[in-house]
């Protein structure tokens, strides 16, 4: 029996719109098909950034509002896959980066970390890290707890919390995460492979290298990386920070203390 697909949200459940950002897409049938990083660079004269790739194509324009914008996109199949399921890769890849490009229009950023909800006081816990850095596997190693994400979490500024959510972009290992709302307590940086367990304070510079480490941003100038910067400040000012050194030999259980209400 093929097995279900699993919504982001359970019924009933109420999502408040945060950004809305109109993109047109476009299919780009004929090849060349490479691919290449998304990067967009920023034009001074028209306020807008662009990308201009063989693989697909981009504007995105960041408008006043602080809660809208505008995007076209031109793009075509994955070259590394086949048929419809290279489209559909092409599609998810894209707007991956176009949520993670427009974020900070919305005092948001798109980080690359693993998203866990305690199960006893509700609030999130997210470990950050690199690739092979272990962000899934904690998904395991923390089995009782419910999963945001394990690639990519979005966080925002909320007045003096910080929040996150999961999103539909997973890893390879195709978790399943819930997009609700959760208050974020603390974050951690991964340090995989050690032979010891430790789980200790981190310093305020070491912490926001990690957070600048792991902030999906396809640009590096212009008002939106401006914007980033300033979130990125503001979420390493909201919550606590720490470094979790394990192995996978080693048992997390009753490691995360629950907050008191």
């Amino acid at each position: 029996m093929a097995e279900q697909a699993q919504w982001m949200y359970r019924p009933g459940r109420s999502v408040d719109e945060r950004f809305s950002l109109d993109v047109s897409f476009t299919a780009r049938p004929e090849e060349p098909w490479i691919t290449s990083p998304m990067w967009l660079d920023y034009e001074r004269s028209t306020g807008s950034y662009r990308s201009t790739r063989a693989f697909w194509e981009t504007e995105l324009f960041a408008s006043e509002a602080p809660d809208s914008g505008r995007a076209t996109v031109s793009m075509g199949p994955h070259p590394r896959e086949e048929g419809s399921y290279g489209w559909r890769i092409s599609l998810r890849e894209s707007t991956s980066a176009l949520l993670s490009a427009i974020a900070p229009h919305a005092d948001a950023l798109m980080l690359h970390g693993c998203g866990l909800v305690h199960p006893e006081d509700g609030q999130a816990r997210l470990f950050l890290g690199r690739s092979r850095a272990g962000k899934s596997t904690m998904n395991l190693r923390l089995d009782d707890w419910e999963l945001l994400g394990d690639d990519k979490v979005l966080v925002w500024l909320d007045g003096d919390e910080l929040l996150a959510c999961g999103t539909p972009f997973m890893s390879k290992n195709l978790f399943v995460g819930w997009g609700e709302t959760h208050r974020v307590h603390s974050m951690y940086a991964l340090e995989p492979g050690s032979a010891e367990l430790r789980l200790e304070p981190l310093q305020e510079a070491d912490a926001f290298r990690t957070l600048l480490e792991c902030i999906f941003l396809p640009y590096g100038e212009g008002p939106l990386a401006e914007r980033a910067m300033e979130v990125a400040t503001g979420v390493l000012e909201r919550v606590s920070w720490g470094r979790l050194a394990s192995s996978l030999e080693h048992d997390l259980s009753g490691r995360f203390q629950a907050v008191a209400p």
